[in-house]
């Protein structure tokens, strides 16, 4: 579990965020900008993805982000 809610962390999401191997991660409230890296959004399946397999909650709400999230998601 990692949870950086609410730090004012500014910039992108790194893409070796998925190295971690996290069942929880929590970015929201920030000031995060720019995509939501490849290894999240590459799958319509989040449980199913195998960099991320162990994620089972993902908070990314209140930042900036752009781009696409499949619906499925």
């Amino acid at each position: 579990m990692l949870f950086l809610s609410g730090n004012n962390f500014i910039g992108e999401i790194g893409s070796d965020i998925s190295a971690l191997k996290l069942q929880e991660l929590d970015l929201s409230i920030n000031k995060l900008t720019g995509s939501i890296p490849e290894d999240i959004v590459s799958n319509n399946n989040l449980s199913d993805m195998s960099k991320l397999a162990n994620l089972v909650r993902l908070d990314l709400s209140r930042n900036q982000l752009s781009g696409l999230i499949p619906t499925s998601c």
